[in-house]
């Protein structure tokens, strides 16, 4: 009897690890369909020359551009911006990295 037991727990943990992966891939599925979206949006208020910087720091800093498109998306969405060249682009970027503070603690030696 413990032996059918443990083949039931054993089976039961198979299926849910199987069903926590099918849940997590299609979550990555949804975030990747929302990133094509926003790429798109981004793409038709950028100016060639932003979006070329956008590339370019996508190879750089690949979460500091995911980023960058969410906030670019939200303030087209709310109407702040209609259509942004790349200088516009270059004080948004300066801003958020500004906002970007780094933590750092020093000890005093006695």
């Amino acid at each position: 009897m413990d032996e059918l037991e443990a083949i039931r727990a054993r089976k039961l943990q198979q299926l849910q690890a199987q069903q926590y992966a099918q849940q997590d891939m299609q979550k990555q599925q949804q975030m990747q369909e929302a990133m094509r979206q926003i790429d798109a949006l981004i793409r038709r208020f950028l100016s060639p020359k932003a979006q070329d910087r956008l590339m370019n720091l996508g190879m750089v800093d690949p979460e500091l551009v995911q980023k960058l498109k969410i906030y670019l998306a939200q303030m087209y969405a709310a109407g702040q911006i209609k259509a942004m060249d790349d200088d516009q682009l270059k004080a948004i970027l300066i801003k958020l990295k500004s906002s970007q503070h780094e933590v750092t603690i020093k000890r005093l030696e006695k």
